[in-house]
């Protein structure tokens, strides 16, 4: 989006709050901060739910075509080299730091040297991740003598992935393509909306969706704390 359209989102944003709730007009106004706040708060959730739905439809379908569109200008690729070892464990890993601007996982796959093809020079090798709770039987099956992983397993911990491979496989370097954290916008940073302007709609939408849940979930509290301050 444009400064302009990124504007326009907040104005549309505080219009809808104030056609629901007149007395933020005058009383209770919502400042420029606390608007592109709830937007920005529910940019994130969108991309997410963008990705989530996007993974459970065909490739080639129009709405997966159209997600990824959206999506291609926070989809980053990077070459992960300086992974850790832990020899603490006979089980062949290395751990490698998540870049900085990481949001979402997307795939990954790890250049190696030398398998159980025994090939002799660099390759790439698709990787497959695990649910933490599924990284156990791979590593309990890996002391079978001999086991063969066709492809490294990785798993996410905190702000690093873990790739697991076999006995018979070098790694060099992890290929990490992933979402990245969209920006903050706001009229008052003179930032843009990273989304494309089709998006309008919808984060106005889920922005005034949120903020009315944190109406719900503040107006009780309020209320108590009056009713205790008239006792």
């Amino acid at each position: 989006m444009t400064i302009e359209q990124t504007r326009q989102l907040g104005i549309e944003f505080e219009r809808r709050i104030q056609t629901l709730f007149p007395q933020t007009k005058t009383i209770a106004k919502m400042d420029t901060e606390d608007i592109y706040s709830f937007l920005n708060q529910y940019q994130k959730q969108y991309i997410r739910q963008l990705y989530m739905s996007e993974d459970q439809m065909p490739s080639d379908s129009r709405q997966s075509v159209l997600i990824q569109d959206i999506l291609r200008t926070l989809t980053k690729h990077k070459r992960l080299t300086s992974g850790i070892r832990d020899y603490s464990v006979d089980i062949k890993n290395k751990t490698f730091v998540l870049p900085n601007d990481y949001y979402q996982y997307i795939r990954s796959s790890s250049e190696v040297f030398g398998t159980y093809k025994n090939l002799t020079k660099n390759t790439s090798v698709a990787n497959v991740l695990l649910k933490q709770s599924d990284m156990s039987s791979v590593i309990e099956s890996y002391f079978d003598g001999g086991r063969i992983l066709r492809n490294p397993v990785v798993s996410l911990e905190g702000s690093r992935i873990k790739v697991v491979y076999d006995q018979y496989t070098t790694l060099d370097a992890l290929d990490l393509t992933y979402l990245r954290a969209p920006s903050e916008f706001s009229i008052l940073t003179n930032t843009p909306c990273e989304l494309p302007f089709e998006c309008f709609e919808e984060l106005v939408s889920g922005a005034l969706d949120l903020y009315i849940r944190h109406l719900q979930a503040t107006q009780p509290r309020k209320e108590r704390r009056k009713k205790e301050e008239d006792e």
